[in-house]
């Protein structure tokens, strides 16, 4: 029996390398991002403490950082990814600097 090897193109290697930093690092400030805008926010609701608020902002971040995770892995363009994670971003980031 003969074993049939495929190549794998290195452009799809970078790809997936590339997938790969975004899941990690853009996810990583992404959510951190997330949870510090949702951290500052939810106090201003009523029955809200800052201690509560910071609780429930940290275990969504789990859930979100999965889901951006998925998502790095699961869209067809990866270019797409890289704009939305980078408006994402610009907009936290701003509501952080209101927030504060």
């Amino acid at each position: 029996m003969s074993a049939k090897t495929t190549g794998v193109s290195a452009r799809y290697r970078w790809q997936v390398a590339g997938r790969f930093v975004l899941a990690g690092v853009g996810g990583y400030g992404l959510t951190a991002l997330l949870s510090t805008v949702l951290a500052l926010a939810l106090p201003w609701l009523p029955d809200v403490s800052r201690a509560e608020g910071v609780l429930i902002a940290s275990l969504l971040s789990f859930t979100f950082y999965t889901l951006y995770v998925l998502w790095v892995f699961a869209t067809r363009s990866a270019w797409r990814v890289w704009w939305a994670t980078v408006l994402a971003c610009a907009l936290l980031y701003g509501a952080q600097v209101l927030l504060s």
